[in-house]
């Protein structure tokens, strides 16, 4: 390994079970806080949740590209890092603003005015042309688990990225649909 490379954590599931997971509050003083601080990237101090079932699917997606080398290192780490400090729910706990997994939300691009739809999808049903975004890709990760209001930000080529959170159109777990 090179001097600027990181070393990825393949044991979440030992340093956190899936029974007891980092931020664990069963929804006392976390999920009805209202997130406000901006988020993504280096920007550690955003708070952000996790429905359990999301968590331990995450955790198997970053275990199992790790394993297959099908993605870019960078990305697979700020995954990671998103995950070990998100607050840990049960699905009907998490409150329907959150953007959770196979959530369809509404951005708006803060530095050209410009919105968009996206859906936040596991890498295998990712779809750019039908504005499926993969958790992988920069802004699936900087947008799990944030909530309508949040602002986002994370690094790109030409400087920062800032979106905010407009509407979660689709939530699964504000359906009943805890399974997805």
């Amino acid at each position: 390994m090179g001097p600027n490379e990181r070393m990825i954590d393949l044991t979440l599931e030992q340093s956190f079970p899936a029974s007891d997971p980092p931020g664990w509050t069963r929804g006392v003083d976390g999920p009805g806080s209202q997130g406000t601080q901006p988020k993504g990237g280096t920007m550690a101090e955003a708070h952000l949740y996790l429905t359990r079932s999301d968590y331990q699917r995450l955790n198997d997606v970053l275990r199992g590209s790790l394993l297959e080398r099908r993605e870019d290192l960078g990305d697979l780490t700020r995954l990671q890092d998103e995950i070990k400090r998100a607050t840990i729910v049960e699905p009907a706990e998490i409150p329907h603003d959150v953007i959770t997994m196979n959530s369809r939300v509404r951005l708006r691009d803060l530095d050209s005015g410009e919105q968009m739809e996206v859906s936040l999808v596991y890498p295998t049903a990712s779809d750019p042309a039908a504005k499926k975004i993969s958790i992988l890709a920069p802004i699936g990760t900087a947008i799990l688990g944030y909530r309508k209001g949040d602002t986002v930000e994370w690094p790109v080529p030409a400087g920062t990225r800032r979106l905010r959170i407009e509407e979660v159109l689709y939530q699964p777990e504000a359906s009943g649909d805890f399974s997805l």
